[in-house]
């Protein structure tokens, strides 16, 4: 993974941190905790953790919708608030977003047509509203749907039909960074492929920046170049996608990849990656951090060192780092399995 400040990366983040609430002597919810990492341009992040890590969080804050109170967010080596005084508009044309939710997304009430039309006119990128009319067929037509759908209804059209729409509402404006927050957690497991593939298609073609957030690590092994791996608003370990699938170095993300769906297991005297790690407990409030590592308390594999002092992040081999004490032996366990 190309690390921060490489000018390469189309966002570096650093030691971010974003929180909600924190009055009436309440304590806040530290919904992002110190996170940095970077989207090199060209290439397919991954996003991964627990409902309530901080995952779309951060995908907000990195769109300019929720304020960050500590760190900072480059874009293209300009700093975010910088960018967004140049205009919303402006950054909106270089960062755009697909929701989980293509239903929610759409305004029920406008045909497909002219909601891709309006993206069209508001950026003026078309002179006028039969200019913006006559582009939404070959947008239609980039992401797979028939140019008759334009005069339907976002309920009259399937749930992979509407989030190509989606799609291309999101491509009119041609973004270098997109951001797909969960795109096909709502779609059947036959549809998912079909979007998994389109969003391939247009990375490569398009060379679009992705940052894909998920809680599916197979659909982000098949989409992705390097993963982040997020527990309770941190960034407990990140990579290259076939270090962290072949030996992670975090039990948390270890945990994760067991509970990925096997045909081949049998059970847990099967050997190999067969067993399943069940985590004890629920993840701790994130008003209320624990002391030391976050995650010792539902790890199975805690010392007392991990209750008492927060580990650093330590760099392996190939830019993969986990915040572990114990990585290195941890890597080596798992890749010895």
């Amino acid at each position: 993974m190309t690390s921060e400040g490489d000018g390469n990366n189309l966002i570096d983040v650093r030691d971010l941190e974003v929180r909600f609430g924190g009055r009436r002597g309440e304590a806040p919810v530290r919904a992002v905790n110190g996170v940095s990492f970077a989207l090199p341009a060209g290439e397919c992040v991954g996003l991964v953790g627990e409902s309530g890590c901080g995952k779309s969080t951060l995908a907000n804050a990195l769109m300019g919708l929720v304020p960050y109170q500590a760190g900072e967010i480059r874009v293209e080596g300009q700093d975010l608030s910088s960018r967004l005084s140049d205009g919303r508009g402006a950054y909106a044309r270089f960062v755009q977003m697909v929701f989980q939710d293509p239903l929610g997304a759409l305004n029920p009430r406008m045909r497909i047509g002219p909601a891709i039309a309006e993206v069209l006119r508001v950026h003026r990128l078309a002179k006028n509203d039969a200019e913006a009319a006559a582009m939404v067929p070959r947008l239609l037509d980039r992401v797979g749907l028939a140019s008759r759908l334009a005069s339907r209804y976002p309920h009259e059209i399937s749930g992979g039909q509407r989030q190509r729409v989606c799609i291309a509402r999101a491509l009119a404006v041609e973004p270098s960074v997109l951001i797909a927050d969960e795109p096909v957690s709502a779609l059947d497991v036959s549809v998912q492929v079909q979007i998994l593939n389109l969003l391939k298609e247009l990375q490569q073609d398009l060379g679009l920046t992705i940052l894909f957030i998920s809680h599916d690590l197979a659909t982000v092994q098949y989409m992705c170049e390097s993963v982040l791996v997020m527990y309770l608003g941190h960034v407990v370990e990140r990579g290259p996608v076939s270090a962290l699938f072949g030996a992670p170095a975090h039990p948390y993300t270890e945990s994760l990849l067991s509970a990925v769906p096997d045909v081949t297991r049998v059970g847990a005297s099967s050997g190999g990656r067969a067993s399943r790690i069940v985590l004890k407990g629920e993840p701790p409030s994130p008003r209320e951090h624990p002391p030391g590592c976050t995650f010792h308390p539902r790890c199975p594999r805690a010392q007392p060192q991990c209750a008492r002092d927060v580990p650093v992040e330590m760099v392996l081999a190939d830019s993969h780092c986990s915040q572990c004490h114990f990585a290195e032996q941890a890597a080596a366990w798992a890749a010895s399995r």
